[in-house]
């Protein structure tokens, strides 16, 4: 393995390991959402970690992950769009947040 290669896995084992911590953090931003209107500023920091985080997971290959965060962006943009239907769709993104949580859990991560 060249050191370029080594360099990559203790990276992407260190991504890895700060999955769990990342996850928590958007449950938190999702939380900071408002039910009611004016949730366009916490909406727009959740879709933002979101965005981050599927960038990042898919630069490591951890395309199930990435894939959820998909996901949690559409809902996000979606909300965005018609922050009307936050109430009736947050339960869409806790359900996105426990897959991702499922995802990162120590050593049930998958390449692809």
């Amino acid at each position: 393995m060249t050191d370029w290669q080594e360099t990559f896995v203790r990276l992407r084992q260190d991504f890895a390991r700060a999955l769990p911590s990342r996850v928590e953090r958007l449950r938190q931003a999702l939380a900071a959402v408002p039910d009611g209107g004016g949730a366009g500023d916490e909406l727009r920091v959740l879709h933002r970690e979101v965005h981050s985080l599927a960038g990042a997971a898919g630069s490591y290959g951890f395309g199930e992950v990435t894939a959820s965060c998909h996901e949690a962006e559409r809902v996000c943009k979606d909300l965005l769009d018609a922050p009307a239907t936050l109430a009736a769709r947050r339960a869409e993104l806790d359900g996105v947040l426990d897959r991702l949580a499922r995802q990162t859990r120590d050593g049930s991560l998958t390449e692809t």
